[in-house]
Parts: structure tokens; sequence; C-alpha cells
């Protein structure tokens, strides 16, 4: 694999999928941009080999064309980005105050928006890659973290938005999907659910939202240690950036989830096709799956 590439930024590389992915690009000699939310990460991660560091907030306009113009003043140009910044909010959607779904949008969904488009012109020079972190909650509709795979399934439509509209510049758009495995995400959740603690006692849901609150002090718990270290999500971010022809989705996920992803699409299309004047028959769908697998085989 060629290491004649230029910069590439990640977001959101604090901490879990993003800090590994800034690590583990670094160390195969791939200049790194890391983009921090806490600026106390900047020296740690600045002081790795081929990483420069910058503070920033994918909520605030401002911040992101500080950034843009810390890329020109670098004078390296971009490559590629790694929309990776994300947060949730584990609560019923039905009893969410609009601003708590607000806030998982402007990171996830906006904030992804907001730094593609203002790195799209650098990405023009190199026929670079966007890469953006989808989730399995992007394809499955998931209770209790309704605002977050709303985002993930509006942020996989954008980045195939994008993927059809840049193509003709010679940038490709990715997505990745991983199914559960471990992430800081329950872990900075966490000080936001201690909050509502009042909000949790009069719930119509509390025996749903029960098993959160009680391990709200429990790191194996936040920290979700029960699932897969996600070292194979860090290995698809960089096959999505360096191979020569990537995939348009990557679902990195154990054969559970994989197959629950693959039911619940297969459920998705028979209900477009339940019982009106155009329906398609069996024979038919089955002969259109073919063609869609031999096409992505």
């Amino acid at each position: 694999m060629s290491k004649d590439f230029g910069p590439v930024l990640v977001t959101g590389a604090d901490t879990g999928i993003g800090r590994l992915t800034v690590e583990t690009m670094a160390a195969k000699g791939y200049p790194t941009y890391a983009g921090v939310f806490d600026p106390s990460n900047i020296k740690e991660l600045s002081a790795l080999e081929n990483v420069k560091s910058i503070q920033f907030d994918v909520t605030k306009p401002d911040d992101i064309r500080k950034v843009v113009d810390w890329i020109e003043d670098l004078g390296d140009g971009l490559y590629g980005v790694v929309n990776n910044a994300g947060i949730s909010d584990l609560w019923p959607l039905i009893e969410s105050p609009e601003s708590y779904f607000h806030r998982v949008l402007n990171v996830n969904l906006y904030g992804v928006y907001r730094v593609t488009n203002a790195v799209v012109p650098f990405l023009q020079q190199t026929k670079g890659r966007i890469v953006t972190m989808g989730s399995l909650s992007g394809t499955i509709p998931s209770k209790m973290i309704g605002a977050y795979s709303v985002s993930k399934f509006a942020v996989e439509a954008l980045t195939d938005i994008y993927n059809f509209e840049l193509r003709k510049f010679g940038i490709t758009a990715i997505t990745i999907k991983p199914g559960n495995v471990q992430s800081n995400i329950s872990n900075a959740s966490a000080p936001i659910l201690r909050k509502r603690q009042d909000d949790y006692e009069q719930s119509s849901y509390k025996e749903e939202l029960a098993p959160l609150f009680d391990n709200l002090d429990n790191p194996a718990y936040l920290k979700r240690v029960q699932y897969d270290k996600p070292d194979r999500v860090v290995e698809s971010i960089i096959d999505a950036l360096y191979t020569e022809n990537p995939k348009n989705k990557y679902l990195v996920a154990n054969e559970l989830d994989t197959k629950a992803a693959m039911k619940w699409m297969f459920r998705v299309t028979a209900q477009l096709n339940q019982h009106h004047t155009n329906s398609i028959d069996k024979v038919k769908l089955h002969q259109m799956l073919d063609e869609q697998v031999d096409k992505f085989t």
C-alpha cells in the first residue's frame, strides 16, 4: 500500500474509535490531523509522530472556519476526512425535549454536513475520500436511543448523496457501519443521565431505563467492555481511505448483528412490496436480489 497520500482530518479524536484511528494511522506513517473537542488532549496527540492536533467543535461554524484556515496555513492540503465525532442520548423520544433531540442531530448530522462541506475544496484538489461513521442503528431503528438512530439513518443518506454528487470531482464518500463495539459513547452520556434522575423517576419507561441508571457508576458497563474492541472498525476506516477501490458501505459486525441487519433490510423490502398495484412477485424479487449480490460480490 502506497503511503503517498496527503493528510487526513479525523474528528472526535479525543477518545474511543477516533483516538484509535489517529494512533493507528500515524503508526502506519500516514499524516493525520486530529480534531479534538477537549483541548487537554492536544498535547498528547500532537506528541505522536505524523500527528498534528487542533481543537474545534463541529457544531460551531466559526471553529470549522478556523480549521480550514489552519489547514491552509500548514500548506499540505487534505486527502481525506473521517467524520467520527458523535454523541448519543439514551432516552425515549416521546419524552425527550426538542433541545435534547437537536443536540444529537447537531453533532451527528449537521456536524458531518458542516465539516464535509468546508473541506470539499481541498478534496477536489486531491480526489480524496470522505469516510463517515454510521451505525448498525442507522439500519435497524433502535428504541431508547431514538435520536441517535435517527441521526445515523440520516447521515448514511447524506453520505450516499455526497457520493453521488461529488463523484464528478473524483471524490468518494463511504459509510462505516459498526455493530456493537467498545467505545466511549455510553460513558460520555453518563453525566447527562445523572442530571435526569428526576425525569427517570417520573418516566413511563422507567423499567426500560433502569439498566442505564443502575450502571451509571459501573465503568465496565459504560465502556461497553462486553463487546469486541474496535480494531476491525479502524481497519475498515483505513481501508476505506487508502484502498484503490473502497466499498461504499462497510458493515463491521459479528454474525448475530449481521444477520439482524440483513433480516431487517429484507423486512423493509417486503413492507414496501406489500399488497399494492405494482407489487413484484417472489421470483422477480429473487432475481433482483441476485443481480445486486452479483454486482457487489
